[in-house]
């Protein structure tokens, strides 16, 4: 009887099959991905890989939503996801795009309230955000901390202020910080004037080395009363040298004018024509900076104290005592010889203020007030020199004044911001090196004197007007109107270039489509206005 053999080929073919299988399963989980460029993909609260494949085969990260859901079921390790949004590159695989969307990689998105801010203004700033959902009505005056926010998309915008308010509620708030700041650079100066006649070229050499500590500690012993405690310790390194020279000899042909001695047309036939046009360095006939490396070095503490009290929950009285600090250095550009480095010191001042910030109407009127007093010591202003500006420590000052905010909403969609500023702003007193006297082109700078670039009275009225016009898309039209009163241009206050009084017209109209896009038309200055911002007074 004859015997049958069976073919083992079925089964062969069948395992090859499987390992095909398999094999074409492992390649697609590591493979390139179709994703043509970065895309933004967000994970909402509980969603689960199902969904979120067909979101993803829908903006082309993947082939096929029904592989990538069975690829991560067996070889993705768990198809637990975090929410959040995440950055998936460009390529990505559909191993790395599981891997990105488990991983701890969410996107942070922040939102400032710096100090200072109306309450109004916190709620505008939120509803501008599109990112984020529903309705939000302006918060109780001092009830959010000023600091950065996480928020998600599609997060309601009061969540997103309960937190705000949060963290002022704690009892204790603090910051601490550190800042290091290193850098070494090459200014290359050249600048000519009258057509060549003088012509200043070369380069200087800095590098700044800056290291500080910073801290802030907010108490809130009860719901009414708060105390802030802070201070920022700086120490900071510098170095100069500076290069820059005569490059037309202008100097030296101004002396074979007078003859005081001889001198070459460019380079001086001896060294006692160098010294009597007062260039510093020998052998070096056209260099206007001494030779050599400046260095100057700064220290600085500068504490913080401010109380705040809250008689109800619309009203905040407040007051700050505080110091400030502002690094010296040196001038970079000169236009004639000096025998000394043109350096200046550092620049403090100490500030009181004292203020209040309400709200009336149902959120819908905010007033803010404040008085401040401010005292420099060492107070850094613009000299002329030649044809050369000279930053130099003139001596003391006083500032005080008061300013006056107003934030109304009389309507939905209708803001106006108003504003009145006085300030009092005189030395108190001069370094001898710095004092001119007066004469009939400028008024000159001695103790009593009003410092330069400060108005006495500022006004400021700015509507602003937000219409719907169907789905998220607006048209905002804004206006802005400001009266500053007559000002010095320039730290001797040369008669010339003083400044009249002026009225500034601005205006735009912006149409925001709520979808990422938007246009601005607008209009500075919309009367024409004409008034000096600058100038050099040339008085001999």
């Amino acid at each position: 009887m004859a015997r049958r053999r069976r073919s083992k080929l079925p089964l062969f073919a069948v395992v090859l099959l499987v390992v095909g299988a398999l094999g074409w399963l492992a390649g697609g989980w590591v493979s390139t991905g179709p994703l043509e460029q970065q895309i933004e993909f967000d994970v909402g609260a509980g969603a689960g890989l199902s969904v979120l494949s067909d979101d993803l085969e829908e903006q082309g990260a993947i082939r096929s939503a029904t592989l990538f859901k069975l690829r991560a079921s067996l070889l993705g390790g768990g198809t637990e996801v975090r929410k959040g949004s995440f950055l998936i590159p460009k390529g990505a695989s559909e191993a790395t795009i599981l891997e990105i969307l488990k991983g701890d990689k969410v996107i942070r998105r922040l939102i400032t309230i710096p100090e200072g801010m109306p309450s109004i203004m916190v709620a505008e700033r939120l509803m501008a955000n599109k990112d984020l959902t529903g309705p939000v009505s302006a918060p109780g005056e001092g009830t959010v901390l000023p600091d950065s926010y996480d928020w998600q998309k599609g997060e309601p915008r009061v969540a997103v202020l309960k937190r705000m308010q949060a963290a002022m509620d704690k009892t204790l708030n603090y910051v601490l910080g550190a800042y290091f700041f290193k850098e070494a650079g090459d200014l290359h100066d050249y600048v000519t004037f009258a057509e060549g006649l003088l012509q200043v070229d070369g380069p200087n050499d800095l590098s700044t080395k800056n290291y500080a500590f910073f801290g802030q500690i907010d108490y809130r012993p009860t719901e009414q009363f708060g105390i802030t405690i802070g201070g920022r310790y700086t120490k900071e390194n510098k170095t100069f040298e500076g290069f820059q020279s005569d490059a037309n000899g202008l100097t030296y042909k101004i002396l074979n004018q007078v003859g005081v001695p001889e001198c070459a047309s460019i380079n001086p036939i001896s060294d006692a024509c160098r010294i009597a046009a007062g260039f510093p360095n020998q052998g070096e006939p056209l260099r206007y900076y001494i030779a050599g490396t400046q260095r100057k070095s700064f220290s600085d503490f500068s504490p913080k104290i401010g109380l705040q009290y809250h008689p109800t929950d619309d009203v905040m009285l407040y007051g700050s005592w505080s110091k400030g600090y502002k690094t010296g250095g040196w001038t970079t550009r000169l236009s004639n010889p000096l025998p000394t480095a043109p350096d200046f010191d550092e620049e403090k001042a100490t500030t009181w203020e004292v203020g209040v910030k309400s709200m009336f109407l149902d959120n819908r009127l905010q007033i803010n007030a404040a008085a401040f007093h401010t005292d420099y010591k060492g107070i850094q202003l613009n000299f002329q020199q030649g044809v050369s500006p000279t930053i130099q420590n003139a001596g003391d000052a006083r500032i005080k004044g008061f300013e006056v905010e107003v934030v109304a909403a009389p309507t939905d969609g209708f803001l106006i911001n108003a504003s009145v500023g006085y300030t009092d702003a005189t030395y108190t007193a001069v370094l001898a090196g710095a004092q001119v006297a007066a004469n009939p082109f400028q008024a000159g700078v001695f103790p009593g004197a009003d410092l330069p670039k400060t108005p006495k009275w500022k006004f400021n009225v700015s509507p602003r007007y937000e219409l719907s016009v169907g789905g998220d898309a607006k048209v905002v039209i804004l206006g802005d109107w400001t009266h500053t009163t007559s000002l010095w241009n320039d730290t001797e206050r040369a008669f010339l270039l003083q400044r009249g009084p002026t009225d500034i017209v601005n205006g735009n109209i912006s149409y925001k489509s709520g979808n990422h896009w938007d246009l601005t038309v607008g209009v500075t200055n919309i009367t024409d206005e004409r008034y000096l911002v600058t100038g050099q007074a040339q008085i001999t």
